[in-house]
């Protein structure tokens, strides 16, 4: 079968590789559409000997399953949620409990985006956010689309948005944002107060620079909470004197909680969010080095990139 590898910096190749078996409370899944993470493009830019984990965002079709496995049958229609599953192949060894069923009514795209739709709801759930709530969401990527999605869904008082790139601007827009402010032209704080008249109750930080946190922590009300999702190899700059002035707290979120798999598919099926919104661009697996190239450029126009592994 034909996989890609990460073999150096801002390289990655498909190679061929052993098709996998599954063991006794495994499936194996011919995978159809695989998204191309952030965790993945920094992989692809900084190497760290992880490149097994790359492709966690996948759906597909069960075409064998172990002794063992219940609640899950050859032919049908799955979504994924296993690191290390190396989703950018043709077929991908996953745990028989880590498959949530795709209805009829979800495409295998969309299928795709349940992982990073869970990414979001998972840190909504762990973090605190209220029907009601104001909310400032830093960045405007595919996560920070998905979380606008999620909190207008959930009854988001007034949703302000921070992006510096015009695009990703327009789409904030587009999936619910109330109002968006451009960094370049306008202080954080300022677009806050006026969009809402005082500090939110909730932020989401999207963009993981040490400015994006610091401008999360200081339009954040006293004792609420920015959940950071944003991800960087580098360290960030947020003094002790910071953290002091604005008395909020700061909570991360595990990649995702399992047992929301199934409510994002849910989401997505009664067309509560819509999160194929995301996606603008799609390659077939052979174009991965085109696609890793396109998702790492600092001045790409790509949200959501899908790799096509299989066509059937």
């Amino acid at each position: 079968m034909r996989r890609a590898v990460i073999t150096g910096e801002r390289k990655i190749e498909v190679v061929d590789a052993a098709e996998p078996a599954p063991g006794p409370d495994e499936v194996k899944v011919r995978v159809h559409c695989c998204g191309v993470c952030g965790s993945d493009v920094l992989e692809y830019l900084y190497p760290t000997g992880f490149s097994d984990c790359l492709g966690h965002e996948f759906s597909g079709a069960v075409v064998e399953a172990g002794g063992n496995v219940r609640g899950v049958r050859v032919g049908e229609r799955v979504a994924v949620y296993a690191y290390g599953a190396r989703g950018f192949s043709e077929y991908a060894v996953v745990n028989g409990e880590h498959v949530v069923r795709l209805p009829d009514s979800v495409s295998f795209e969309a299928g795709a985006l349940v992982e990073p739709v869970t990414v979001v709801l998972t840190g909504l759930r762990h973090c605190g956010f209220r029907a009601g709530d104001s909310c400032f969401v830093s960045g405007c990527g595919s996560i920070g689309l998905i979380g606008i999605q999620l909190v207008r869904a959930f009854g988001a008082r007034k949703i302000v948005a921070c992006e510096p790139k015009r695009h990703r601007r327009e789409k904030a827009v587009e999936f619910g944002a109330d109002v968006v402010i451009d960094p370049s032209r306008e202080s954080v704080e300022e677009g806050v107060v006026r969009a809402v008249g005082d500090k939110v109750d909730f932020s989401l930080d999207c963009a993981g620079t040490g400015a994006s946190i610091l401008a999360c922590a200081r339009v954040t009300r006293v004792g609420r909470t920015v959940c950071v999702l944003g991800l960087t190899p580098e360290r960030l700059d947020v003094s002790s004197y910071d953290l002091f002035l604005n008395n909020v707290k700061f909570q991360g979120s595990t990649p995702y909680d399992f047992r929301l798999f199934e409510a994002s598919v849910g989401l997505i099926a009664e067309g509560k969010i819509d999160a194929m919104l995301v996606v603008t661009h799609r390659y077939p697996l052979e174009g991965i080095a085109e696609a890793f190239e396109l998702a790492a450029r600092a001045d790409t126009d790509a949200l959501k990139v899908l790799v096509w592994c299989s066509e059937s």
